[in-house]
């Protein structure tokens, strides 16, 4: 696929001016965090490491000119509790006035009562589980009220990008609201209260960004800014992983920060919502490119990018997802039973339901495929 379309290395002209204002690589300092393997694997299990996309994060910046000095990388077994810590605070005595910190972190995320974890903002604290992390999270994870204090603390530049694939990230949201008076912008997988799949469909949608691909430049104006990848993201995780995405701005940084110009228009069909025929059952699928002949190179949805494929026109058909407006009355699924739920919110193709008789705690977001009509079989 990538020989039938425009060379990804060809970036463009960099951006100039402060970083308030857009993405300047040689003003950038880097700090990624990514682990697919966890030294209580029976409790956090492993992921694959084919293909695994965090790694083509950190060439994607160097590619556009962060200095590889300024890009600090933690993966797997490097990036115990200890470590992270420690190479963060680092990193950020490092920054120099004029500088965009851009944080990326991709694993697990853990909530926990904040009862166990007094000062912690919000109805509950979050973290990032290292490598050593342990259930004990407030001994043995990075938490995300911490980062915000040790940015609040050490940091010396201009403005910060916190970026998260995992479950629970939106949450990085309610500790720069709290502690951070420096401009910021949140890209994170998940809204606060929800988990987050494995698939990389997140940080696909960086790459995106940071590539200058057609797929991110959402209002086709030709420069890839936050809100386009915001929106890239929302739509993306919605409908492939059913799941909401979080984007916020604060502290002067705005929606319209430029990350970059468009390298390469969108893709033929690129975007478009279809299912696709496998051995008799239709599952859900995006368009990644589609050609003359009717063929289509798919993303299922559920998976990642190693399950992509070409497939025939004759396998494809297009597919709207249902959407409840606000106020329906709807029964959802939960561990194969239906219960009564009201629609409160719409958000691309997600619903925010609130279940009948239950506290508010338990509302949640949920695709289309988990809902239906009162009654309905």
């Amino acid at each position: 696929m990538a020989g039938d379309r425009a060379d990804p290395a060809d970036r463009g002209p960099a951006l100039t001016g402060p970083v308030t204002e857009g993405f300047d690589p040689a003003r950038t300092r880097v700090f990624s965090v990514s682990l697919l393997a966890w030294a209580d694997s029976d409790t956090f299990g492993s992921f694959t490491a084919e293909g695994r996309r965090d790694r083509e994060l950190v060439e994607a910046w160097a590619a556009r000119g962060v200095p590889r000095a300024k890009i600090t990388v933690l993966q797997d077994q490097q990036a115990t509790r200890a470590a992270v810590r420690a190479a963060f605070r680092a990193a950020l005595q490092q920054t120099a006035p004029g500088e965009l910190l851009w944080l990326y972190f991709a694993g697990h995320g853990m909530r926990v009562s904040q009862a166990r974890d007094a000062g912690m903002s919000g109805a509950a604290a979050t973290y990032f589980v290292p490598y050593d992390g342990t259930l004990d999270a407030a001994a043995t994870c990075w938490g995300l009220g911490e980062i915000a204090t040790e940015i609040a603390s050490e940091f010396r530049g201009a403005a910060v990008l916190l970026t998260a694939d995992c479950c629970y990230s939106g949450a990085l949201d309610a500790e720069v609201a709290a502690r951070l008076s420096v401009p910021a912008g949140v890209l994170a997988s998940s809204d606060a209260s929800e988990q987050s799949t494995g698939a990389w469909t997140f940080t696909d949608c960086l790459l995106d960004g940071l590539r200058g691909s057609g797929a991110a430049d959402r209002d086709r104006d030709a420069t890839i800014r936050f809100s386009d990848v915001a929106a890239h993201a929302e739509a993306r995780l919605a409908y492939l992983d059913q799941q909401r995405a979080t984007a916020v701005t604060r502290n002067g940084l705005t929606a319209a920060w430029r990350l970059g110009p468009l390298t390469a228009p969108p893709a033929p069909g690129e975007g478009e919502t279809i299912e696709v025929r496998y051995n008799g059952r239709w599952y859900r699928a995006i368009v990644l490119e589609r050609r003359a002949n009717g063929q289509a190179f798919v993303r299922y949805a559920g998976f990642n990018h190693l399950f992509d494929e070409w497939v025939g026109a004759d396998r494809v058909r297009a597919y709207t997802p249902v959407v409840y407006p606000v106020g329906a009355a709807v029964e959802a699924r939960w561990r194969r039973r239906w219960y009564e739920a009201r629609v409160v919110e719409v958000r691309a193709s997600l619903h925010k339901i609130h279940y009948t008789g239950w506290s508010d705690a338990y509302d949640e977001w949920v695709g289309s495929d988990k809902l239906r009509l009162p009654g309905a079989a």
